[in-house]
């Protein structure tokens, strides 16, 4: 399973590098050129939060490949992949909850995070409902923090359901993960029985033909020494 959260975060960290690329660009070429930097301290705040997550991206690929190339335990890689969800849920909770309320109010970031670490990410269940109950929990005090009314936009719903959600989808996916590497593993260790006992049976029969060849041997000089006694006492 530990394998399967590193092909992953390898990919997820790929997608987020490539996007942080094209955000910052943005950031640069349209935000501050139209001079949005000057008048909403908030698009220097998502310049640098892009700039963060660009390098955070670039870590975690230095990462997975040292995690590779050392071929570092199963605990590491968890702790890895624990890591980096924690790192991007709080990410984007700090994102949403506070920079993007005040560029565009939008939460888009937040829910796209949740839901594809629930649905391509194996977490245990009780770390996957401390992380996504703590992403929520940061939010929800940021969103308060900036706004008046905070559930004007359905917020606050959209994302209890959606945090709710995620965490059944996060247990299903576990759990049937889990099955299924239980029954690769159960059945790996039938097929070494099974290879083990046509060693066995493989090695007995080889004894068995050698003694069926010294048994021939033996008759076959008995018969030769007893021949020529029997054809005299016939005689």
């Amino acid at each position: 399973m530990s394998e399967t959260n590193i092909r992953s975060i390898k990919r997820y960290s790929l997608i987020l590098m490539f996007v942080s690329i094209i955000l910052i660009w943005k950031d640069v070429v349209f935000s501050k050129s139209e001079g949005l930097w000057e008048k909403q301290f908030a698009y220097v705040e998502l310049f640098y939060s892009h700039c963060i997550m660009l390098f955070f991206s670039f870590l975690t690929l230095y990462g997975v490949y040292w995690t590779s190339k050392r071929r570092k335990s199963t605990e590491f890689r968890q702790n890895l992949t624990y890591i980096f969800c924690s790192v991007v849920l709080m990410w984007c909770a700090f994102l949403c909850g506070w920079i993007t309320q005040q560029v565009n109010g939008q939460i888009t970031e937040y829910i796209i995070a949740i839901i594809g670490i629930a649905s391509t990410i194996y977490i245990s269940p009780i770390w996957s409902a401390t992380l996504f109950v703590g992403s929520e929990l940061i939010f929800l005090f940021l969103l308060f923090t900036i706004s008046d009314s905070p559930n004007s936009n359905g917020h606050i719903t959209n994302t209890l359901i959606i945090t709710t959600l995620a965490i059944v989808i996060a247990r299903i996916g576990y759990t049937s993960k889990f099955n299924e590497i239980k029954g690769s593993e159960t059945i790996k260790r039938q097929n070494e029985l099974i290879k083990k006992s046509n060693e066995d049976l493989e090695r007995k029969n080889f004894e068995l033909s050698e003694l069926i060849q010294e048994k021939n041997e033996f008759l076959g000089i008995v018969s030769h020494d007893l021949k020529n006694p029997i054809s005299a006492i016939l005689l």
